[in-house]
């Protein structure tokens, strides 16, 4: 499966509903019983779900009443990547990170460790230091920023020297699936097959599936062979967490932290007449041995996120103490 293939897939399409609230609700229900893929994985009973808010609906609803009783609805599938939308909000699963409730502070982190060198730096959309002499540290914030050959090849010229490299991806949410393989491209030596998609197929059965596609990554220069470790949180989500578990099965890349956040769905959606939409997932990634990572993947070293209060970090430092052995 070719980039572009990927990308079709995260695409929504539209349909035409009547606005009727009975009419709407119905159709929102059969749409995701018919293409939403995680029902099984999830162990969601989805004729008892319709069975309990079905009874709510009437056509005297205000559509105000109706987006909130099709919102609460949805929320029974507890998936981040399932969203309502119209043209006064949008409602989606809300989540919660246990590893930094507070939020991950990365000026404080900077503060800390880089202070100083000047702070950290940045390179386009990424932040870059050297944690000492042969470590060399990168902050991404967001899938959703975007990456060009540019930013690659003057962020290689800051780190190359370094023998190893940290890859920092807490609190990293995903975003757009193109810069997830732009930069796993660079992590590769040749053509390398990193799992499988999967494919809601057939509107009988929630576990019609189709025989799935390979993904593929192609090598694009300059590229890393160095050690990677990449830092995972339990908001390193959605494409953040495709992307690690895709470089977890080279192996120069180690995973450190907790587990990631998950959503390895693919969503898809749907538009009604008077502007709402709901986009869900109808396919996902698993990796090359078809493993579901749609609840995270388990970092290779387990690490307890600890942060103290002049910003010391104990992922840091426990790749600190590991790199000296």
């Amino acid at each position: 499966m070719t980039i572009q293939n990927i990308l079709f897939l995260l695409l929504i399409p539209v349909f035409a509903f009547a606005q009727k609230p009975t009419l709407m609700f119905e159709e929102l229900w059969k749409t995701l019983d018919e293409n939403y893929v995680f029902f099984e994985q999830k162990k969601v009973d989805w004729k008892a779900i319709g069975a309990k808010y079905r009874p709510q609906v009437s056509d005297t609803l205000s559509e105000h009443e109706i987006f909130k009783l099709c919102s609460d609805m949805l929320a029974e599938l507890g998936d981040y990547h399932v969203v309502m939308s119209s043209r006064k909000g949008i409602t989606m699963q809300s989540y919660e990170s246990k590893d930094y409730p507070e939020g991950f502070d990365i000026q404080q982190l900077s503060n800390y460790y880089f202070a100083r060198k000047g702070g950290l730096k940045t390179c386009g959309s990424f932040y870059y230091q050297q944690l000492d002499s042969s470590l060399a540290y990168v902050y991404y914030p967001s899938f959703g920023s975007r990456i060009n050959q540019f930013m690659v090849d003057s962020l290689w010229k800051k780190t190359e020297q370094s023998k190893a490299l940290i890859v920092d991806l807490r609190d990293n949410e995903g975003g757009d699936a193109s810069n997830m393989f732009r930069l796993a491209s660079h992590f590769v030596e040749k053509r390398t097959k990193m799992g499988y998609v999967f494919t809601k197929k057939g509107k009988k059965n929630h576990s019609d599936l189709d025989k799935g596609e390979k993904v593929w990554i192609e090598p694009v220069q300059p590229i890393w062979t160095k050690p990677v470790y990449i830092l995972l949180s339990d908001l390193s989500y959605s494409s953040t967490t495709i992307f690690a578990a895709m470089l977890s099965q080279l192996d120069n890349v180690t995973l450190v932290g907790t587990t990631s956040g998950g959503g390895t769905g693919l969503p898809v959606g749907i538009r009604f007449d008077n502007g709402w939409t709901c986009r869900f997932p109808n396919a996902f990634f698993v990796l090359n041995d078809k493993k579901y990572i749609e609840s995270g993947i388990v970092p290779d070293l387990v690490v307890a996120h600890k942060v103290t209060e002049n910003g010391r970090d104990a992922l840091l430092e426990f790749l600190l103490q590991k790199i000296k052995m």
